[in-house]
């Protein structure tokens, strides 16, 4: 599903029946981290997440642009 803006609030139809999240974050794109964070945080407290959901992915995209070091400090700052 996408990422997009306009496409968020399509995301809570699947909220109830979710057994886990993949969350794809671009690398390249330092600015839009930070609301990647936000947008993963509002997902995780949303009341139709489960709280004992134990699968989270994060991908990130486009790591040889942005570089590994901080590919590792965009995962450290998503929890």
């Amino acid at each position: 599903m996408s990422g997009q803006a306009r496409y968020r609030n399509l995301w809570e139809a699947y909220y109830q029946d979710c057994q886990g999240i993949i969350f794809v974050v671009d690398s390249s794109e330092r600015l839009r981290l930070v609301v990647a964070k936000e947008e993963l945080d509002i997902m995780l407290e949303h009341p139709l997440i489960k709280p004992d959901l134990k699968v989270i992915v994060i991908f990130c995209t486009r790591i040889i642009t942005a570089g590994p070091r901080l590919v590792l400090n965009i995962l450290q700052g998503m929890f």
